[in-house]
Protein backbone atom coordinates (compact mmCIF):
# COMPACT_ATOMS: atom_id res chain seq x y z
CA UNK A 1 0.00 0.00 0.00
CA UNK A 2 1.39 3.73 -1.10
CA UNK A 3 1.92 5.81 2.40
CA UNK A 4 -0.87 7.84 2.99
CA UNK A 5 0.75 12.07 2.83
CA UNK A 6 -1.63 12.81 5.80
CA UNK A 7 -0.58 9.52 7.51
CA UNK A 8 0.51 12.23 10.50
CA UNK A 9 -2.58 13.94 10.62
CA UNK A 10 -4.46 11.35 10.94
CA UNK A 11 -2.83 9.44 13.41
CA UNK A 12 -2.10 12.88 16.02
CA UNK A 13 -6.13 13.20 15.49
CA UNK A 14 -6.61 9.88 16.20
CA UNK A 15 -4.79 9.35 19.05
CA UNK A 16 -5.52 12.88 20.95
CA UNK A 17 -9.50 11.56 20.68
CA UNK A 18 -8.28 8.46 22.21
CA UNK A 19 -6.49 10.11 24.45
CA UNK A 20 -9.15 12.00 25.68
CA UNK A 21 -11.34 8.88 26.65
CA UNK A 22 -8.46 7.65 28.98
CA UNK A 23 -5.45 9.69 29.37
CA UNK A 24 -3.66 7.00 31.91
CA UNK A 25 -4.13 3.84 29.08
CA UNK A 26 -3.51 5.45 25.50
CA UNK A 27 -1.10 8.15 24.85
CA UNK A 28 -0.72 10.59 21.91
CA UNK A 29 1.54 9.85 19.39
CA UNK A 30 4.16 12.13 18.07
CA UNK A 31 4.83 10.34 14.33
CA UNK A 32 8.06 11.93 13.80
CA UNK A 33 9.70 11.37 17.56
CA UNK A 34 7.89 8.14 17.92
CA UNK A 35 9.37 6.74 14.30
CA UNK A 36 13.18 7.84 15.14
CA UNK A 37 12.53 6.11 18.93
CA UNK A 38 11.51 2.79 16.89
CA UNK A 39 14.01 3.22 14.29
CA UNK A 40 16.56 3.74 16.67
CA UNK A 41 15.32 0.58 18.86
CA UNK A 42 15.78 -1.45 15.19
CA UNK A 43 11.91 -2.00 14.56
CA UNK A 44 10.10 -2.45 11.55
CA UNK A 45 9.31 1.28 10.31
CA UNK A 46 5.79 1.75 9.44
CA UNK A 47 5.59 4.41 6.45
CA UNK A 48 3.87 1.86 3.98
CA UNK A 49 0.74 0.53 6.10
CA UNK A 50 -2.61 2.31 6.41
CA UNK A 51 -2.97 4.71 9.53
CA UNK A 52 -5.12 2.51 11.38
CA UNK A 53 -2.61 -0.57 11.32
CA UNK A 54 0.36 2.10 12.10
CA UNK A 55 -1.76 3.60 14.95
CA UNK A 56 -2.57 0.22 16.20
CA UNK A 57 1.36 -0.40 15.96
CA UNK A 58 2.55 2.42 17.69
CA UNK A 59 0.37 1.51 20.31
CA UNK A 60 1.62 -2.13 20.74
CA UNK A 61 5.09 -0.21 20.86
CA UNK A 62 4.34 1.91 24.10
CA UNK A 63 2.82 -0.82 25.93
CA UNK A 64 5.79 -2.89 25.64
CA UNK A 65 8.00 0.07 26.46
CA UNK A 66 5.72 0.30 29.52
CA UNK A 67 6.32 -3.28 30.29
CA UNK A 68 9.66 -3.20 29.83
CA UNK A 69 10.11 -0.37 31.70
CA UNK A 70 8.29 -1.61 34.77
CA UNK A 71 10.77 -4.91 34.60
CA UNK A 72 13.54 -3.01 34.92
CA UNK A 73 12.17 -1.30 37.74
CA UNK A 74 11.51 1.87 36.56
CA UNK A 75 8.80 3.89 37.59
CA UNK A 76 6.59 4.71 34.87
CA UNK A 77 3.14 5.02 36.47
CA UNK A 78 1.02 5.19 33.87
CA UNK A 79 0.89 6.03 30.04
CA UNK A 80 1.12 9.53 30.87
CA UNK A 81 4.66 8.97 32.25
CA UNK A 82 5.36 6.85 29.04
CA UNK A 83 5.09 8.96 26.53
CA UNK A 84 7.23 11.67 28.07
CA UNK A 85 9.73 9.30 28.37
CA UNK A 86 9.24 8.42 24.47
CA UNK A 87 9.21 12.04 24.01
CA UNK A 88 12.40 12.64 26.05
CA UNK A 89 14.20 9.53 24.34
CA UNK A 90 13.51 10.89 20.76
CA UNK A 91 15.11 14.29 21.69
CA UNK A 92 18.34 12.86 23.51
CA UNK A 93 18.95 9.84 21.31
CA UNK A 94 22.15 10.35 21.14
CA UNK A 95 22.99 10.02 25.09
CA UNK A 96 21.15 6.32 25.31
CA UNK A 97 21.35 4.80 22.03
CA UNK A 98 25.34 5.70 22.12
CA UNK A 99 28.06 3.68 24.07
CA UNK A 100 31.07 6.09 23.68
CA UNK A 101 33.24 3.95 25.37
CA UNK A 102 33.56 1.83 22.83
CA UNK A 103 33.53 4.36 20.04
CA UNK A 104 30.55 3.40 18.23
CA UNK A 105 26.28 3.33 18.30
CA UNK A 106 25.28 0.18 20.57
CA UNK A 107 23.27 -1.61 18.15
CA UNK A 108 25.56 -1.56 15.48
CA UNK A 109 27.74 -4.58 14.97
CA UNK A 110 28.88 -3.59 11.64
CA UNK A 111 32.62 -2.56 12.50
CA UNK A 112 34.52 -3.60 15.62
CA UNK A 113 36.36 -0.47 17.48
CA UNK A 114 38.89 1.17 15.99
CA UNK A 115 40.24 4.54 14.56
CA UNK A 116 37.54 6.71 13.24
CA UNK A 117 37.38 6.92 9.53
CA UNK A 118 37.57 10.88 8.44
CA UNK A 119 35.31 10.84 5.95
CA UNK A 120 32.39 8.16 4.91
CA UNK A 121 29.46 8.41 2.70
CA UNK A 122 25.57 7.45 2.81
CA UNK A 123 23.51 6.94 0.10
CA UNK A 124 19.98 5.16 -0.60
CA UNK A 125 19.89 3.05 -4.53
CA UNK A 126 17.57 1.00 -6.33
CA UNK A 127 18.93 -1.32 -8.82
CA UNK A 128 22.36 0.42 -9.12
CA UNK A 129 24.60 -3.15 -9.43
CA UNK A 130 25.84 -1.40 -13.13
CA UNK A 131 27.58 1.56 -10.99
CA UNK A 132 28.21 0.26 -7.89
CA UNK A 133 31.92 -0.84 -8.46
CA UNK A 134 32.68 2.17 -10.35
CA UNK A 135 31.27 4.22 -7.58
CA UNK A 136 32.70 2.79 -5.06
CA UNK A 137 36.26 2.51 -6.19
CA UNK A 138 36.11 6.41 -7.46
CA UNK A 139 35.83 7.32 -3.80
CA UNK A 140 37.64 5.13 -1.98
CA UNK A 141 40.79 6.88 -4.71
CA UNK A 142 39.88 10.30 -3.44
CA UNK A 143 39.74 9.75 0.32
CA UNK A 144 36.57 8.21 1.45
CA UNK A 145 36.53 5.04 4.04
CA UNK A 146 33.66 3.73 4.39
CA UNK A 147 30.07 3.53 2.50
CA UNK A 148 26.77 3.51 4.51
CA UNK A 149 24.31 2.03 1.51
CA UNK A 150 20.61 1.73 2.19
CA UNK A 151 19.03 -0.98 -0.46
CA UNK A 152 15.45 0.43 -1.61
CA UNK A 153 13.86 -2.52 -3.28
CA UNK A 154 16.45 -3.55 -5.54
CA UNK A 155 16.18 -6.50 -7.78
CA UNK A 156 19.33 -6.60 -9.58
CA UNK A 157 22.73 -8.37 -8.37
CA UNK A 158 24.00 -5.55 -6.34
CA UNK A 159 24.78 -7.90 -3.23
CA UNK A 160 27.03 -10.02 -5.43
CA UNK A 161 28.93 -5.84 -6.55
CA UNK A 162 29.29 -5.11 -3.35
CA UNK A 163 29.94 -8.72 -1.31
CA UNK A 164 33.97 -7.84 -1.68
CA UNK A 165 33.49 -4.39 -0.35
CA UNK A 166 31.69 -5.72 2.31
CA UNK A 167 33.75 -8.46 3.40
CA UNK A 168 36.46 -6.08 4.14
CA UNK A 169 34.40 -3.59 6.60
CA UNK A 170 34.17 -0.81 3.63
CA UNK A 171 30.36 -1.22 2.91
CA UNK A 172 27.43 -1.64 4.84
CA UNK A 173 24.21 -2.61 3.51
CA UNK A 174 20.76 -2.32 5.14
CA UNK A 175 17.68 -3.65 3.36
CA UNK A 176 15.16 -0.03 3.36
CA UNK A 177 11.82 -1.44 2.19
CA UNK A 178 10.01 2.26 1.90
CA UNK A 179 7.62 2.85 -0.87
CA UNK A 180 7.81 6.65 -0.84
CA UNK A 181 10.96 7.59 -2.22
CA UNK A 182 11.12 11.29 -0.37
CA UNK A 183 10.73 10.36 2.68
CA UNK A 184 12.69 6.75 2.44
CA UNK A 185 15.21 9.10 1.67
CA UNK A 186 15.23 11.49 4.76
CA UNK A 187 14.49 8.52 7.06
CA UNK A 188 17.33 6.38 5.56
CA UNK A 189 20.05 9.77 6.31
CA UNK A 190 18.11 9.92 9.92
CA UNK A 191 18.85 6.52 10.44
CA UNK A 192 22.32 7.01 9.48
CA UNK A 193 22.55 9.24 12.11
CA UNK A 194 21.78 7.12 14.62
CA UNK A 195 23.62 4.51 13.83
CA UNK A 196 27.10 5.99 12.48
CA UNK A 197 27.10 9.01 14.39
CA UNK A 198 30.18 7.66 15.86
CA UNK A 199 31.74 5.92 12.89
CA UNK A 200 33.23 8.77 11.16
CA UNK A 201 34.28 12.10 11.47
CA UNK A 202 32.47 13.64 8.28
CA UNK A 203 29.58 12.05 6.20
CA UNK A 204 29.11 13.28 2.58
CA UNK A 205 25.43 12.46 2.14
CA UNK A 206 25.02 11.69 -2.06
CA UNK A 207 23.29 9.32 -4.35
CA UNK A 208 24.69 7.00 -6.50
CA UNK A 209 25.00 9.09 -9.85
CA UNK A 210 26.92 11.19 -7.79
CA UNK A 211 30.95 11.79 -8.09
CA UNK A 212 32.50 13.80 -5.44
CA UNK A 213 36.30 15.26 -5.63
CA UNK A 214 38.78 17.67 -5.41
CA UNK A 215 39.52 19.19 -8.42
CA UNK A 216 42.71 20.05 -7.68
CA UNK A 217 43.85 17.03 -6.98
CA UNK A 218 44.04 16.98 -3.30
CA UNK A 219 42.26 14.54 -1.33
CA UNK A 220 38.99 15.20 -0.20
CA UNK A 221 40.23 14.34 4.29
CA UNK A 222 42.76 17.32 3.14
CA UNK A 223 40.12 19.73 2.11
CA UNK A 224 37.61 18.88 4.67
CA UNK A 225 40.22 19.46 7.18
CA UNK A 226 39.77 23.22 7.01
CA UNK A 227 36.32 23.25 7.58
CA UNK A 228 36.19 21.40 10.79
CA UNK A 229 34.87 24.65 13.06
CA UNK A 230 31.63 24.44 10.79
CA UNK A 231 29.08 21.37 11.41
CA UNK A 232 28.79 20.88 7.72
CA UNK A 233 29.66 22.14 3.87
CA UNK A 234 27.45 22.97 1.35
CA UNK A 235 27.91 21.43 -2.53
CA UNK A 236 26.82 23.71 -5.28
CA UNK A 237 25.39 21.32 -8.18
CA UNK A 238 26.48 21.58 -11.79
CA UNK A 239 24.63 19.44 -13.99
CA UNK A 240 25.56 17.30 -16.29
CA UNK A 241 23.22 15.48 -19.35
CA UNK A 242 23.60 12.88 -21.85
CA UNK A 243 26.67 14.32 -23.40
CA UNK A 244 25.46 13.74 -26.84
CA UNK A 245 24.80 10.01 -26.55
CA UNK A 246 21.77 8.91 -27.72
CA UNK A 247 22.26 5.27 -25.76
CA UNK A 248 24.55 4.54 -22.79
CA UNK A 249 28.34 3.76 -24.01
CA UNK A 250 30.51 1.23 -22.80
CA UNK A 251 33.04 2.18 -20.36
CA UNK A 252 32.88 4.49 -17.18
CA UNK A 253 30.15 6.97 -16.43
CA UNK A 254 33.08 9.78 -15.49
CA UNK A 255 34.63 8.86 -18.79
CA UNK A 256 31.57 9.30 -21.16
CA UNK A 257 29.93 12.25 -19.85
CA UNK A 258 31.75 15.48 -19.19
CA UNK A 259 29.59 17.95 -21.20
CA UNK A 260 28.11 20.38 -17.91
CA UNK A 261 24.54 22.41 -18.84
CA UNK A 262 25.17 25.84 -18.33
CA UNK A 263 23.29 26.95 -15.59
CA UNK A 264 22.87 30.54 -14.09
CA UNK A 265 20.60 30.96 -10.64
CA UNK A 266 20.05 29.46 -7.51
CA UNK A 267 19.98 25.80 -7.20
CA UNK A 268 20.07 22.74 -5.09
CA UNK A 269 22.93 21.48 -2.71
CA UNK A 270 23.98 18.72 -1.47
CA UNK A 271 26.14 18.38 2.18
CA UNK A 272 28.82 17.06 3.98
CA UNK A 273 27.99 16.67 7.66
CA UNK A 274 29.81 16.77 10.39
CA UNK A 275 27.33 13.80 12.32
CA UNK A 276 27.94 14.48 15.77
CA UNK A 277 26.71 18.35 14.98
CA UNK A 278 23.56 17.61 12.73
CA UNK A 279 19.91 17.37 14.69
CA UNK A 280 18.05 15.70 11.61
CA UNK A 281 18.01 15.28 8.03
CA UNK A 282 15.07 18.24 6.52
CA UNK A 283 15.79 16.75 2.72
CA UNK A 284 18.03 14.90 0.91
CA UNK A 285 19.89 18.11 0.37
CA UNK A 286 20.05 19.81 3.85
CA UNK A 287 20.28 19.55 7.76
CA UNK A 288 19.52 20.94 10.94
CA UNK A 289 21.92 21.64 13.19
CA UNK A 290 21.66 22.89 17.24
CA UNK A 291 23.74 25.41 16.46
CA UNK A 292 26.05 27.42 13.62
CA UNK A 293 24.73 26.53 10.23
CA UNK A 294 26.20 24.85 6.79
CA UNK A 295 28.79 26.56 4.63
CA UNK A 296 30.24 27.45 1.13
CA UNK A 297 33.61 26.64 0.29
CA UNK A 298 34.06 30.09 1.52
CA UNK A 299 33.08 29.87 4.86
CA UNK A 300 29.64 31.91 4.20
CA UNK A 301 26.66 30.28 5.91
CA UNK A 302 24.15 28.84 4.29
CA UNK A 303 20.10 28.40 4.54
CA UNK A 304 17.47 26.31 2.93
CA UNK A 305 18.42 23.45 0.08
CA UNK A 306 19.84 25.87 -2.65
CA UNK A 307 22.82 28.20 -3.25
CA UNK A 308 23.61 30.82 -5.07
CA UNK A 309 25.30 32.78 -8.19
CA UNK A 310 26.88 35.11 -6.29
CA UNK A 311 28.85 32.38 -4.05
CA UNK A 312 30.61 31.54 -7.56
CA UNK A 313 32.24 35.03 -7.91
CA UNK A 314 35.54 34.07 -7.37
CA UNK A 315 35.59 31.43 -9.92
CA UNK A 316 36.77 28.71 -7.36
CA UNK A 317 32.99 26.81 -7.84
CA UNK A 318 33.47 27.05 -11.92
CA UNK A 319 33.07 23.39 -13.22
CA UNK A 320 34.03 23.19 -17.08
CA UNK A 321 32.84 20.88 -19.60
CA UNK A 322 35.97 18.99 -19.75
CA UNK A 323 37.04 20.45 -16.40
CA UNK A 324 36.78 20.96 -13.17
CA UNK A 325 38.05 24.64 -12.89
CA UNK A 326 39.44 25.53 -9.72
CA UNK A 327 37.30 24.17 -7.61
CA UNK A 328 38.23 23.18 -4.10
CA UNK A 329 35.40 20.40 -4.60
CA UNK A 330 33.30 18.82 -7.04
CA UNK A 331 30.25 16.65 -6.72
CA UNK A 332 29.25 14.79 -10.26
CA UNK A 333 26.09 12.85 -11.08
CA UNK A 334 25.33 10.36 -14.23
CA UNK A 335 23.09 11.01 -17.23
CA UNK A 336 21.51 7.48 -17.58
CA UNK A 337 19.43 5.65 -15.43
CA UNK A 338 20.32 2.17 -14.00
CA UNK A 339 19.10 0.10 -16.99
CA UNK A 340 20.76 1.85 -19.50
CA UNK A 341 17.93 4.46 -20.22
CA UNK A 342 17.37 8.09 -20.88
CA UNK A 343 15.40 10.28 -18.29
CA UNK A 344 15.04 13.83 -17.89
CA UNK A 345 17.59 15.90 -17.20
CA UNK A 346 16.01 16.92 -14.29
CA UNK A 347 15.49 13.78 -12.15
CA UNK A 348 18.08 12.57 -9.96
CA UNK A 349 18.05 9.01 -12.28
CA UNK A 350 18.72 10.85 -14.66
CA UNK A 351 21.61 13.55 -15.04
CA UNK A 352 25.39 13.93 -14.12
CA UNK A 353 25.67 17.27 -11.41
CA UNK A 354 28.71 18.70 -10.04
CA UNK A 355 28.29 20.13 -6.69
CA UNK A 356 31.59 22.12 -6.28
CA UNK A 357 33.29 23.80 -3.02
Amino acid sequence: MEPDPDRAAVLAVGSLLAFGCDPEAVPVIALERWSLVERTLGLEITFRFAPAEEFARHLGFAADLQRRLAAAGVEARDMLDTQSLLQLAATQADFWAADRRRGYVAGDRSRAPGPQPYLSVCAIYRDEAANLAEWVEFHRLVGVERFFLYNNFSEDDHMEVLAPYIGDGLVTVRDWPVLDGRVGQIAAYDDALRWHRYDSRWIAFIDLDEFLFAPGGASLPDVLSEYEEWPAVALRWAMFATSGHETRPPGLVIENFRRRIDFDGNINMKTIADPTRVTRCLSAHHFEYPYLSAVDENHVPMHGTRTATASLTDGRLVIEDDTAGDSRLALSLTSTSSDGSWARTSRASGRMFSASL
